[in-house]
């Protein structure tokens, strides 16, 4: 997702996530597997579950967070 997106799948639950966000987008998952993260320019993920952390790529605007 880029430029603002938002994606809410808290009540899709998948196994494995690879997350690629930009320009302050927003996206909440729930990863019972592993969660890869690519994220710049502000955006921010929230999880539910208890991923094991992959491949993170986080600048210093953006964060990964337990919800």
């Amino acid at each position: 997702c880029s430029g603002g997106s938002h994606i809410d799948l808290e009540g899709f639950s998948v196994n494995n996530a690879d997350i690629n966000l930009s320009g302050g987008s927003h996206a909440t998952v729930n990863v019972g597997g592993t969660l890869d993260a690519k994220l710049n320019g502000g955006s921010r993920v929230f999880y539910v579950g208890d991923p094991a952390m992959g491949e993170i790529d986080v600048d210093w605007e953006s964060d990964i967070t337990k919800k």
